[in-house]
């Protein structure tokens, strides 16, 4: 699975685009409400690096918020309850924050302070608590109360974690299920989906492939289109079904123009796609002119990509392909491609094996 980092940037560079175009219209750009005293002073103690005062400042607002809840805005009691949990983590009071985390529950009126704080309570008992079977029911708590909270895609990666340590054998008709039941939730059903092809995949599972392409049939426009279409092309081409590859990788492409709209706020997998298309074509179905076709669609859309030197590579390999024993022009084609790869991405990870096919090939004869 691609590095969590670039997915949640991808999921929540949505979010931050769709705010920028709320605020633009007018719609969306309201201040926010000022914190109460309390919570300002125990924020306060945090600059000053002074835990245990913010924890006292946070103890007497949650000892207060059990008693009666409380009425600004900001929801204090959830953020106060969430924030001591913070700190008694941060001193390695592991029991007693995870204790502080689980109030969120009762405290807070907001669906994402409850979700991110279960959650992290899930990883404490996961963690040092070694308790993974409570760890597990918080998690299902928080992906099946609070769906659409990120807080709600933590829980389900730490799920599918103990479900693995522990070789649960109800793990993936546990995902199935929740993908079903969350089936309006597209993130989280996504997700879900993704963990149980990729369990399958480790089974060698025939199954997978079906569930990867579930994900791009019923999420269109969802965050793991690209992945689904390049992880079904891949696990075709490893059983000899390049045709099928290229169609699920020729799909990928096409949804390029549309890609920042819909929700693929990065590109990096459209450009892998274009990669592994044309080397499919190349190698997999002798087709290198159509090679050479998917390789320059993706160098004119997609100038700045760290790929483009490998397609230039590939595209040098093309023009070499065309025919059993390669003509002058071929290769002086080749030659081209190889001189554009070291003028245009002279930093580029290919230089060197651009140069030694420069070498192989007597491009400087040739290009004469």
């Amino acid at each position: 699975m691609k590095n969590e980092r670039v997915l949640r940037r991808r999921f929540w560079s949505g979010i931050v685009l769709g705010s920028l175009l709320s605020c633009l219209s007018g719609l969306g750009c309201n201040h926010a409400q000022p914190l109460p005293d309390d919570l300002k002073q125990a924020q306060q103690a945090e600059r000053d690096q002074d835990p245990e005062r913010a924890l006292a400042v946070y103890d007497a607002v949650v000892a207060g918020c059990r008693k009666k809840p409380r009425s600004e805005r900001k929801d204090p009691c959830g953020t106060a309850a969430l924030r001591r949990g913070q700190i008694l983590e941060q001193l390695g009071r592991f029991a007693e924050a995870s204790g502080a985390y689980a109030e969120t529950r009762t405290l807070s009126r907001e669906g994402r302070n409850m979700a991110r704080g279960l959650q992290r309570a899930a990883a404490l008992l996961a963690g040092p608590l070694s308790q993974p079977r409570q760890a597990q029911d918080l998690c299902r708590e928080v992906i099946q109360t609070w769906p659409s909270e990120v807080a709600a895609e933590d829980a389900l990666k730490l799920f599918v974690e103990l479900g693995l340590d522990q070789g649960d054998p109800q793990l993936l008709p546990t995902l199935l299920q929740l993908a079903d039941a969350l089936r309006a939730h597209e993130v989280v059903a996504s997700f879900a989906l993704y963990h149980a092809a990729r369990f399958q995949e480790r089974r060698n599972d025939s199954a997978a492939l079906f569930t990867y392409d579930e994900i791009w049939r019923r999420y269109p426009r969802g965050p793991l289109f690209d992945d689904a279409l390049v992880s079904a092309a891949r696990l075709l081409r490893q059983k000899g079904r390049s045709p099928e590859a290229a169609e699920r990788l020729e799909r990928l492409e096409a949804s390029y123009t549309k890609a920042i709209i819909i929700g693929h706020y990065n590109k990096l997998l459209l450009d892998e796609g274009a990669i592994l298309l044309g080397e499919v074509y190349l190698y997999d179905l002798k087709q290198p002119e159509r090679a050479l076709a998917t390789l320059s669609r993706f160098l004119k859309r997609q100038r700045t990509s760290l790929l483009c030197d490998d397609a230039l590579l590939l595209m040098a390999e093309a023009a070499l392909l065309r025919q059993a024993a390669p003509s002058p022009d071929d290769r002086r084609e080749a030659c081209g491609y190889l001189d554009r790869l070291k003028t245009q991405y002279p930093d580029g990870n290919r230089l060197r094996k651009a140069a030694e096919r420069q070498a192989q090939l007597g491009c400087a004869a040739a290009s004469q």
